[in-house]
Parts: C-alpha cells; structure tokens; sequence
C-alpha cells in the first residue's frame, strides 16, 4: 500500500510539472506568434508605402501630367456614376 501511495505521490509531482512545461511552452508560442503578426504587420506597412510614395514623387517631377491624370480618372468615374441612374 506505500508503493501505491508514493507512486500516486509521484503521478501528481509529475502532473504539476508537466502542467507548468506546458503552460511555459503556450506562453512562449504565444510571444512567438504576436512577434510573427508583428512583422507582418510592418513589412505590409512598408510595402504598402512604397506606391504611394511613387505616386507622389512622379506627382513632384511632373506635375502637369498628374493633374491630367487624375482629371481624366475623376472624368471616367464620374461618367460611370452617371451611366447607372
């Protein structure tokens, strides 16, 4: 009946520590995956900067023909505004 006793003992001692192993892995896996989404997140802001930052610096070098193209843009869809009514 000892044996019996200690063994159950035992099962417990080692429940508790594998509980605190897992709940220390989940923490870690949780701290990994915030820092994958993160820098998704980032590289995503970057690369959606890179267009308009291109758009603003052909804007700059040619100004004329950005006011030209956005003027026929604004024409076209507005043309499409007027087509459905």
């Amino acid at each position: 009946m000892a044996d019996t006793s200690k063994e159950f003992e035992q099962v417990l001692k080692d429940l508790a520590s594998l509980r605190k192993d897992v709940s220390a892995l989940l923490g870690d896996a949780r701290e990994a995956a915030i820092d994958g989404v993160d820098n998704a997140y980032g590289q995503l802001r970057r690369r959606a900067k890179e267009p308009v930052h291109a758009v603003a610096d052909y804007v700059k070098e040619q100004p004329l023909t950005g006011l030209l193209i956005a003027f026929g843009l604004g024409y076209i869809l507005s043309s499409f505004g007027r087509s459905h009514r």
